[in-house]
């Protein structure tokens, strides 16, 4: 009976980890849309509301740190970034974020753009990449850890 229980809550966990998961993937895509739109209106002379970006991009930041808390206290084993030695990904967006946030008001003050849209946006994009790369390992390795060992390739 106990291995049963064991079972179910080991279960529970990873899907309770699958959904920090994909939440935190789902923050990632909003944070990434709004650094376009964020861009683009400033690129077209248009209003630029940068406070509404930093309450987005907070907003993602807290769902990233939370995620990463969320996903420990499952017991499910996180996934290391397979870029050891190099930056990690929450402060890879975070360092984007405020070169976005450094353009958006030097825009707004009317100063000339220090950065083409073309070049933060790359680096805005790259940042997501990696992010979602991160996330998508971690559901991968739950998604195998909970899978019968005789439906996993190898096992």
């Amino acid at each position: 009976m106990v291995a049963q229980g064991d079972g179910r809550s080991a279960r529970s966990s990873e899907s309770l980890a699958l959904e920090i998961t994909a939440a935190a993937r789902g923050s990632a895509r909003l944070w990434l849309a709004a650094t376009e739109r964020a861009l683009r209106s400033a690129e077209e002379g248009g209003a630029v509301d940068v406070d509404g970006y930093d309450q987005q991009f907070l907003g993602l930041l807290t769902e990233m740190i939370g995620a990463v808390h969320r996903l420990a206290a499952t017991g499910v084993p996180l996934t290391p970034d397979e870029r050891a030695g190099q930056q990690p990904v929450l402060d890879r967006l975070t360092r984007t974020a405020l070169q976005v946030r450094g353009e958006l008001l030097r825009l707004t003050d009317g100063a000339p753009a220090a950065h083409a849209r073309s070049v933060l946006m790359d680096r805005a994009l790259r940042a997501h990449e990696e992010a979602d790369a991160l996330l998508a390992r971690q559901a991968g390795a739950i998604t195998r850890a909970s899978a019968p060992h005789w439906a996993v390739r190898g096992g």
